[in-house]
């Protein structure tokens, strides 16, 4: 990570972050991952002490260093596809204050230095959580500082399948208009059309068949397309049977 998307933190914000109970749940979670980086940037230290949600050490400023390398450990984990994995180990209170943190990180820091992969990940495991007013909160920054931005708006449109599928159809229309061969947009889009009121459910086939017509398949597919078995059972069997088959065929592979 380029040294212009970490974070920089004054002593007593870093101090503030070491002893949220958050961060001392991600440093077990390192201490499981990256034992041998953490063995070497301790090794200067005369004591560690974890105690309650806090780390006691020694040497005032040694403890300031290591912490900060800790935090740069943690927030490296954030910026991959890695982060995801935290998702079950964060309880939704956790989850919510990464995301408090990260609402007034947005909007306070300039678009030319946030880092949108670190955030855009922060949402998506809110949003996994449960802390679903702030994930929307921070999406919304993010699709307002970066309005050309494909998969921001996609993740975002993902978010609201559930609790707004009206205005995800509304976001995949437009994702689809301007990239009409990525299949993905095609594939959440039909998501939405089985989801609005009242469901659309030829254009919901339309778009699955697309998508498999293009080699393009989700793992929750089945599950996705099982209300067109009460609605529409033919058109039901024959998009399972080409699932299927394009799933048989792509292990052999």
């Amino acid at each position: 990570m380029d040294t212009k998307e970490r974070f920089c933190f004054s002593e007593p914000v870093m101090i503030a972050l070491v002893s949220n109970g958050f961060w001392l749940a991600l440093l077990i979670f390192s201490l499981v991952f990256f034992r041998a980086e953490i063995r070497n940037a301790l090794n200067s230290l005369s004591s560690v002490n974890i105690a309650g949600s806090h780390l006691e050490l020694a040497d005032r400023q040694m403890a300031l260093k290591s912490s900060a390398i800790l935090s740069n450990i943690f927030l490296d984990m954030l910026c991959t596809s890695e982060s995801k994995h935290l998702t079950p180990l964060l309880s939704e209170s956790e989850a919510q204050q990464l995301n408090k943190f990260t609402i007034k990180y947005v909007e306070e820091v300039p678009k030319e230095e946030l880092n949108l992969l670190l955030v855009s990940n922060i949402a998506w495991i809110g949003f996994r959580k449960g802390t679903l007013a702030d994930s929307f909160s921070i999406y919304k920054s993010l699709v307002c500082k970066y309005p050309r931005h494909p998969s921001i708006h996609a993740d975002y449109g993902y978010a609201l399948l559930d609790t707004n599928p009206g205005e995800a159809k509304n976001i995949y229309d437009e994702l689809v208009k301007q990239y009409p061969g990525e299949p993905s947009y095609r594939y959440c889009r039909a998501v939405a059309y089985i989801k609005t009121e009242p469901p659309e459910f030829d254009k919901a086939v339309a778009d699955w068949t697309n998508c498999l017509d293009a080699g393009y398949m989700d793992d929750q597919m089945l599950d996705d397309i099982k209300p067109l078995s009460i609605n529409k059972p033919s058109e039901y069997s024959r998009l399972k049977e080409k699932y299927e088959k394009f799933k048989s065929e792509r292990q052999q592979k």
